[in-house]
């Protein structure tokens, strides 16, 4: 089979794409297959460095940092793509890494179309996510409340015993008052007119009412204030506190934006809304795979049979290292062990000679030595030999 050189973008996209291009070289058809594929497969990795870097950009204002994490998403959605097309290639796809590239898609699919869902419905967005703020504000208050609402309600109703105490006693001077006016002019009481014994007496009464009231009215009123001092500053603390709550809600944060969408979505009779959620997350899991349907749907078994003998000749040519490797060494220490053998043998035939002298040289020594015992000079020899 003829061989023809892809041209240098075609070859980029076919090295994008996790296709071997000498390889290729012999695969004339193939060699288009692969370079739509390559394409599909950038357009995905474009596609997914967008995607995530419009979703970071909903979770931090400074866009280099959003721009960093969806390149870095977009090439491993990329790395990971190229790894199972190239698996797929030599047909070593399994279905265990295109169920795990399928679940992920579907992940990914279904995690990306929520924020292009709440760019493309802003303003209703934010109109639901206004009112689930007023509603998280007032909840805030509500609990602020009842935080405090044993103090304000003891502070309160020590107000209300104070003022019910000199209105009360106001009322009994008053009472005591027109009682003592009536006496003294005849009007009501005993009906006669001056200043009698019961006069007198209501005079008592009423003076003693004078001096209750003087009193409660120098008691009474501090003790109001200062209740009063604790009600404004617990209302003061609430308002401090909500005031402080609402400012760091100010702004529109993604997940009360989510909470927004599921608000809509709960109040969508028409179904509409839910359905362009569906229909959107299927077509961003469709793109993502786009790649990997076309390697499908391209059987390419040119290049396949091309790889499969590749690596065929590949494994017999690390058969037959491997067999020569063998050989030498097999053949290395045969001749080691009869060098071994041959140097062994050479030194015991010539220490013949000199073991000969040393037998001689220890006779001799017995003979001269009256007194020396056989096992003496036979210990001497084992020792000179090392034959022990």
């Amino acid at each position: 089979m003829g061989t023809s050189k892809p041209k240098p973008l075609l070859r980029f996209l076919q090295q994008i794409a996790g296709f071997k291009p000498d390889i290729l070289e012999k695969c004339k058809v193939d060699q288009y297959h692969a370079g739509i594929i390559g394409l599909l497969l950038l357009m995905v990795g474009v596609y997914a460095t967008l995607a995530w870097t419009f979703f970071f950009q909903t979770v931090t204002e400074s866009f280099v940092p959003a721009l960093i994490g969806g390149l870095f998403l977009g090439i491993f959605i990329v790395c990971l793509d190229r790894a199972l097309i190239a698996s797929l290639a030599k047909g070593n796809g399994s279905i265990l890494s295109l169920g795990f590239r399928l679940a992920l898609a579907l992940l990914l699919g279904i995690f990306l179309s929520q924020p292009i869902i709440l760019k493309l419905y802003q303003p209703e967005i934010q109109r639901e996510a206004k009112i689930l703020q007023d509603l998280k504000n007032q909840e805030r208050k509500a609990e602020l409340e009842k935080l405090y609402a044993a103090n304000l309600s003891q502070a309160k109703g020590n107000i209300k015993k104070a003022e019910a105490r000199l209105e009360k006693k106001k009322a009994e001077l008053l009472a005591a008052e027109a009682d003592f006016k009536e006496e003294m002019d005849g009007s009501g009481g005993t009906g006669k007119w001056g200043y009698s014994t019961v006069a007198k007496q209501k005079e008592i009464i009423l003076k003693r009412h004078q001096a209750e009231f003087e009193e409660l009215n120098a008691e009474l009123p501090a003790q109001i204030q200062a209740n009063q001092l604790t009600v404004d500053s617990l209302n003061q603390k609430i308002e401090t506190e909500m005031i402080a709550f609402q400012s760091e809600n100010m702004q529109m944060g993604t997940l009360l934006q989510v909470e927004a969408l599921q608000s809509l979505l709960a109040k969508d009779e028409s179904g509409s809304l839910r359905k362009r959620y569906y229909l959107l997350s299927v077509i961003l899991v469709l793109i993502e795979l786009s790649a990997l349907i076309a390697k499908l749907l391209f059987k390419m078994d040119g290049y396949k049979q091309q790889i499969q003998l590749t690596e065929l000749k590949e494994r017999k040519e690390v058969e037959i290292e491997k067999e020569v490797a063998l050989a030498r060494m097999e053949e290395y220490q045969a001749l080691t062990l009869e060098q071994d053998r041959k140097t062994q043998q050479a030194f015991f035939d010539l220490a013949d000679e000199a073991t000969h002298e040393k037998v001689i040289h220890i006779v001799e020594e017995w003979k001269k030595d009256k007194d020396g015992t056989l096992k003496l000079y036979w210990q001497k020899l084992k020792d000179r030999l090392m034959l022990n």
